[in-house]
Parts: C-alpha cells; structure tokens; sequence
C-alpha cells in the first residue's frame, strides 16, 4: 500500500506533495509489462517514471536478460544543487553480473538527483512536532544533507498537516 503526504518549507510556500510506496496495480507483471511497448503503447512503467528514455533501456537489458529486483516504489529524490525535492518511482534491475538503476535528473536545474532516508517519510514525519523540522540523509552513504529551501534559504522541512495524508491501493 502507498500513501502521499505534504511536506513544507516552515517559512515560505514550497511544498512538496510526497509519495511513497506501491499499490495493488504495482504488482511487478504490470509495472515491467512489455507487451504494450512493442505494440509502440506508453507503457505503465513510463507513466511510473514519466520518462521514455528509462522505459526504452529497462525494457532493453530485459530483452538481454536483466530482471527487476522486488525492491521498487515511489521514493523521495534530492537534487544537491537546488535542493529540490520530488517523488520518483525507484526500481533497479539485475542480471549478467550487472545492476542498472535508473538515474533522475531535478526538474528545476537538471542535476541528477540522489535518493534519500528515511524509507518511510510519512511516519517519520508523522513523529515529529511541527517546530522541530526534519533532518535528509542520502541513501547511499548515510551522508546527512542541510536541505536549503530552493525559493527562500530556509532550512526547515516540515510536515504540512493542513492537507490530507491519503492511503491509496
């Protein structure tokens, strides 16, 4: 099960609407089918992404024997420049000794982006009250980062509890 929340910059109006998670749409013969794309159709892996060029090449090492791993689902990406935040659709595929994970660029400045930590935004976000703000850490090597708000310079994230947080299957 996947849910969205919002989170917020404590003194300015960036926000970011956070998914996380799969549904039950997301089983893995839906997301990796290939059979729309050689039927030239988008396919639900290019709507996960929201990028064709992603598409074409998983679809390509799975043609040449790489399988996806069980581990996928929208995550939290981090852009090191700007220090935008946006919700991306992580997966990585295996095989022949070799491992592909797609790599995101930011939507504001076109770095590429990095995963973060927690797993679990929505309950770390949930345990915290709203004057102590929130601390990133990159995923691959545990290193913290002092998120910058990219439109003021404020440097506290907070759950926004003045939008829903919404479950969806």
């Amino acid at each position: 099960m996947g849910h969205t929340f919002f989170a917020k910059c404590n003194d300015c109006r960036y926000g970011v609407e956070v998914k996380e998670g799969i549904g039950m749409l997301f089983a893995r013969r839906n997301v990796f089918n290939r059979k729309d794309f050689k039927r030239g159709r988008k396919t639900f892996l290019e709507s996960l992404t929201k990028d064709f060029f992603i598409t074409i090449k998983t679809f390509n090492l799975m043609e040449d024997g790489m399988h996806p791993s069980n581990d996928y689902g929208y995550e939290m990406y981090h852009c090191p420049k700007c220090h935008h935040l946006e919700s991306r659709f992580f997966f990585s595929m295996t095989g022949r000794g070799e491992q592909y994970t797609p790599k995101y660029r930011c939507a504001l400045c076109n770095t590429l982006q990095e995963r973060t930590l927690p797993n679990n935004w929505y309950y770390a976000f949930k345990g915290l009250k709203k004057e102590e703000g929130f601390t990133l850490f990159v995923r691959s090597d545990n290193r913290q980062i002092n998120w910058i708000c990219p439109y003021c310079g404020g440097r506290k994230l907070i759950f926004d509890n003045s939008k829903y947080a919404m479950w969806w299957d």
